[in-house]
């Protein structure tokens, strides 16, 4: 059996296609065990590899025909792409609509990794229906991602399994030397982070500055995140959302809206949760933390992310990935 991940060719720094990547990797070292191998495949664009971040995943290369819709789109799987003898395709929720029934017409087993549970309707009612039935398993990247699916697609919750993602903590820890660094990404919800730093930046001690981490590496990010004392986190709807496990791992103190994927690790002492909108309570808390920097009880926040490091390790996700593999063999 070989996994062959599909992901979208984009040099553009997306958490999506680093958890693609990396459970592609995992998969692929507990199937050489077993004789096989685990891939990235980005339709139509040969050799392509994702360079944000470093990897050396297995490329798959596959060329799909055009398919027509509303517009032309290069959807069409040819029936030798795939053997399906011997492979089984893993594919993002967003792209179900434009594959999973061809798959099953095919005859060629599929999985649906879900990586935000609020991203599940993209594609017509009975499309989506019959597609999340048909799969070996559905992926899902937290407990809330698992609970969307469950409420959407009733009759495909025994096919329902959560796995943990890794986040390293050997990359993303705190460095020796902090600065007076508030740091964000403004990618999302952008409205909210300039509202935010508008109210805050006037009430801030001196020499405290926002640090925004947008189109970097993820070695760039990981250094900002390790010289920066708090994150804001400004997201929404995220199935688990990556940012501020890294940052909490970094040595921040983490503040914000939890995307709700986010809810199942936001303990109290590491983050401070903030409800969507409340940008004034949430910039009073910003203001209370800089100001109070030196003050801070840090012993309590250590043992947290030590227990946070273990919850989203190498050793948990390849756990959880044994048992996937264990199930579709």
């Amino acid at each position: 059996m070989n996994l062959v991940f599909l992901a979208p060719p984009t040099h553009r720094p997306l958490g999506g296609v680093k958890v693609i990547y990396q459970l592609a990797n995992a998969c692929d070292e507990i199937l050489r065990d077993r004789g096989s191998n685990a891939f990235v495949c980005h339709p139509n664009r040969f050799n392509f590899r994702v360079k944000w971040f470093d990897s050396k995943v297995n490329l798959r290369n596959a060329y799909f025909g055009p398919r027509l819709h509303k517009k032309v789109s290069l959807t069409k799987i040819y029936r030798r792409t795939f053997d399906a003898a011997e492979d089984v395709l893993v594919i993002p929720e967003l792209w179900v609509r434009k594959y999973c029934l061809q798959l099953l017409a095919l005859k060629i087993r599929y999985i649906i990794l879900v990586q935000g549970g609020y991203l599940l309707t993209k594609g017509e009612r009975q499309e989506l229906d019959s597609a999340y039935s048909a799969a070996e398993l559905i992926m899902c990247v937290s407990d809330d991602t698992a609970s969307c699916v469950s409420s959407a697609f009733p009759n495909a919750r025994s096919k329902i399994v959560r796995f943990h993602l890794w986040v390293d903590s050997n990359k993303f820890q705190p460095a020796p030397e902090k600065n007076n660094w508030i740091t964000y990404m403004p990618r999302k919800l952008k409205r909210h982070s300039d509202l935010c730093k508008f109210f805050v930046s006037n009430n801030l001690p001196p020499n405290w500055e926002w640090v925004p981490l947008d189109k970097m590496s993820e070695d760039e990010v990981a250094g900002n995140l390790a010289k920066s004392k708090i994150f804001v986190s400004f997201t929404e709807l995220e199935g688990l959302g990556l940012p501020p496990i890294e940052a909490a791992l970094a040595g921040n103190f983490v503040v914000g809206y939890t995307g709700e994927g986010g809810k199942e690790f936001w303990w109290p002492n590491l983050f401070t949760e903030i409800h969507n909108g409340n940008l004034l309570a949430l910039s009073q808390v910003i203001i209370n933390l800089a100001s109070n920097w030196p003050d801070l009880d840090h012993r309590q926040s250590e043992h947290l992310r030590n227990q946070l490091a273990k919850k989203f390790s190498k050793a948990a996700m390849l756990s959880d990935l044994r048992q996937v593999l264990n199930r579709i063999a």
